[in-house]
């Protein structure tokens, strides 16, 4: 069952540590994540946060149709924010992504670092600002915002395909 979860074949390298009584067995394959197919006009109100969460998912084929000309534009708004997500394919009323980066995947104690470190850097910001009523700082701080986002949808992402290193601390 875990060999299929995994999508393993016989001849794939496994790691394996042990510490004490217990015997760990690690791959580097992600958690097999099929390709995901949406009708958004099934789904009643399809928005740019639907495209993000089937992303932090870990799927990286997705298929939506739609009915809604904004759908699409929802999406194309998105997309960008997907770190690794492009569209492939477009037609009239259905839309391709793929994702076509791996690299980041192998880098989430870094980037959670990073995600840390940019909260830390927009509460201060954001406190200057306050105490100095500069409104045009809070806004420039909306950038920053946007760039954690984008982070830790992709700490999410691979919490969801590969898990942690450490699996009492994935979700």
């Amino acid at each position: 069952k875990w060999a299929d979860t995994y999508n393993l074949k016989k001849g794939d390298e496994l790691e394996v540590e042990a510490a004490g009584p217990i015997l760990t067995i690690m791959t580097e394959q992600e958690i097999a994540s099929p390709k995901k197919e949406v009708n958004a006009s099934e789904m009643g109100i399809f928005t740019k946060s639907n495209i993000s969460h089937i992303y932090q998912l870990g799927y990286n084929e997705v298929e939506i149709r739609f009915d809604d000309p904004k759908t699409l534009q929802d999406i194309r708004e998105r997309i960008p924010d997907c770190i690794g997500y492009e569209i492939m394919d477009q037609k009239p009323n259905k839309v391709y992504i793929k994702s076509i980066a791996t690299a980041l995947e192998t880098e989430f104690d870094a980037l959670l670092r990073k995600a840390f470190l940019i909260t830390n850097e927009m509460a201060k910001g954001m406190q200057e600002a306050l105490e100095k009523g500069d409104n045009a700082k809070l806004k420039e701080l909306r950038t920053m915002e946007q760039l954690n986002n984008r982070f830790t949808d992709d700490c999410l992402r691979i919490l969801n395909k590969k898990g942690y290193k450490v699996p009492k601390r994935t979700m």
